[in-house]
């Protein structure tokens, strides 16, 4: 990972964000990180976009709602997912 105006992200930070968010220890910087390479990439606000799918309205309350404070297994399951599934793309962007 480098500066945070001019985000890289490579392959074994996209393996540690994997293990945070299975382990619900993914941060707001870590989202807002991903975002942000996203949109370096022409992405603009994708991953966000994405959580405002399902009503998640920021990364703020992305931790909030992955953290079991909000007892909804099933969104928690399916925030999850959108992330593992954005990581996952990335992972086979940089490849």
């Amino acid at each position: 990972m480098e500066n945070y105006n001019n985000p890289t992200i490579s392959l074994e930070d996209l393996n540690i964000f994997e293990q945070k968010v299975n382990q619900g220890t993914i941060s707001q910087e870590d989202l807002e990180l991903i975002n942000k390479f996203m949109t370096s990439i022409g992405l603009q606000n994708f991953l966000l976009d994405k959580l405002r799918e399902l009503n998640v309205l920021s990364f703020e309350e992305y931790v909030l709602k992955v953290t079991g404070r909000d007892n909804d297994s099933t969104l928690e399951a399916r925030l999850r997912g959108t992330v593992l599934g954005v990581i996952s793309a990335l992972r086979t962007y940089l490849k």
